[in-house]
């Protein structure tokens, strides 16, 4: 081919543009690792950490400059009137530009936002693979490819040229090594460093240290009615090799200078002999001064003492753990499996390893009342945890628990969640001003409690009103 095709892929702005310093766009990285060069003109926009609003100027020139073939936008639902506006902007100015979205909020409701005229090709769940085959099938065809073709890319949503709608079984990767290894330099990790990025370790932040995410496991076999977990990556649990995992530690330590690494994994701890295979061999590594954590959580009833061991012998000094609540009746509601009863001996456990404990819980569930709330709060109480992290609920698209609310006319079809310390939607059985501070006061009353000089970036907040997608 004489003239490449150019892709550009866009991490969207994102209104909280402190979120630069938490978000890094990893999965971007695999896109890019498996979009070939020999066929293609590759550029990634990140306008979240070039702070590129879809409105501004320098957003339209960019496009222009690049004037790309194929767009490739990831879609965060809690970003929505971001991504639609980025999406306006794009057909605006570049119309014969192919639009394809994917990430959490395409995986959630792809069947509506193909039905949107500025949306040429939607993808579902892990769409690494299947997005590079989509591309050849372009660069082949010169264009939109044929009806045949796109039903043979998998999880795919698309529109023929009678405008009938079709999708493909959503697919899974296998062998994650076959993702090749991110490019860290591509997707400006230097940059994030520079603007302070840092994800994870709320008791033992460093600000001069380096941070950076990997992920060696996909898929999670539970059901929580609040998780997009299982709906994105299936509840089949794979894993990346260990050499794979180790190769990647080094290239991070050693080029890019990390001295926290963050496994952003769903379920690191699943199978407990293969964590504390990685723990021993990455201790092996001999990196005196890398600390190690899980910051999304880690089933607790599959730690056990020696996985701890080896754990903090690997370089890890905090374990977050995710009971969500206090009381039973809430978690029936999340179909969160959890005994209550195990967390006490698992804090114990993890102090005895020289581990601190954070741990995560949701307040203002739809099911809750204010005496669900103060069982979780006395449960805060009743165990040593060294740090709790408290989030308000949010209903996310495509989770059981969103389409109950839908379902019942507590939220509309086309709701979009805020972040996790907003109220926003109508609870059934407390008002927002009441939920706002019980938020407010657990959270200061726990810090007090334990002397902790923290400080909640966020105060609780009520949102005036429902955002809406445009979209659908």
């Amino acid at each position: 081919m004489d003239i490449k095709n150019k892709i550009l892929l866009i991490w969207p702005w994102n209104p909280n543009h402190f979120r630069t310093h938490e978000l890094f766009p990893i999965g971007l990285g695999h896109l890019a690792n498996l979009i070939s060069r020999d066929f293609f003109n590759l550029m990634i926009l990140d306008c979240s950490l070039n702070d590129i609003l879809p409105t501004s100027e320098q957003f339209k020139q960019a496009l222009l400059d690049f004037h790309p073939d194929v767009v490739g936008i990831s879609w965060w639902s809690n970003n929505t009137p971001i991504v639609e506006t980025t999406i306006r902007s794009i057909k605006s100015t570049l119309p014969d530009a192919l639009v394809c979205v994917g990430g959490p909020h395409a995986t959630a409701i792809g069947h509506l936002l193909i039905k949107n005229d500025l949306i040429d090709f939607v993808f579902v769940g892990e769409s690494e693979i299947n997005f590079a085959s989509l591309l050849k099938a372009i660069s082949i065809y010169g264009g939109y490819p044929d009806e045949s073709i796109c039903k043979s890319i998998g999880g795919l949503i698309f529109k023929n040229s009678q405008g009938q709608y079709f999708s493909t079984a959503q697919s899974f990767v296998e062998n994650l090594d076959n993702l090749g290894r991110i490019d860290y330099e591509r997707l400006q990790l230097p940059a994030y460093h520079n603007q302070g990025y840092y994800y994870g370790g709320k008791l033992m932040k460093v600000n001069t240290e380096h941070s950076a995410p990997i992920v060696t496991s996909r898929g999670c076999p539970y059901n929580c009615t609040y998780c997009m977990g299982p709906i994105l990556n299936g509840h089949k649990i794979r894993r990346n090799s260990i050499d794979h995992i180790i190769q990647t530690i080094e290239i991070l330590y050693h080029d890019f200078g990390v001295k926290y690494l963050t496994i952003a994994d769903d379920n690191f701890t699943f199978n407990p002999a293969w964590a504390e295979e990685v723990c021993l061999r990455i201790a092996h590594l001999s990196l005196s001064d890398l600390t190690i954590g899980t910051p999304n959580g880690v089933r607790m009833s599959r730690l056990t003492a020696s996985l701890l061991y080896a754990m903090h012998s690997a370089g890890w000094k905090e374990i977050t753990i995710a009971p969500e609540s206090g009381s039973p009746r809430t978690l029936f509601a999340m179909r969160k499996k959890v005994d209550l009863g195990i967390v006490p001996k698992v804090v114990e456990m993890c102090h005895s390893a020289d581990l601190k404990v954070s741990a995560f819980f949701i307040i203002g569930y739809p099911n809750e009342t204010l005496e669900d709330i103060e069982l979780t709060e006395k449960f805060i109480y009743e165990v040593n945890f060294d740090f709790v992290g408290i989030s308000i609920f949010q209903p996310l698209p495509g989770t059981a628990m969103f389409n109950k609310l839908v379902e019942d006319a507590i939220i509309p079809r086309g709701f979009i969640p805020g972040h996790y310390q907003e109220i926003t939607f109508k609870h059934p059985f407390l008002s927002p001003e009441v939920l706002c501070d019980e938020y407010n006061r657990i959270w200061n009353d726990f810090r007090k409690f334990k002397g902790l000089p923290i400080k909640n970036r966020h105060v609780a907040s009520i949102r005036a009103q429902d955002v809406v997608s445009t979209f659908i």
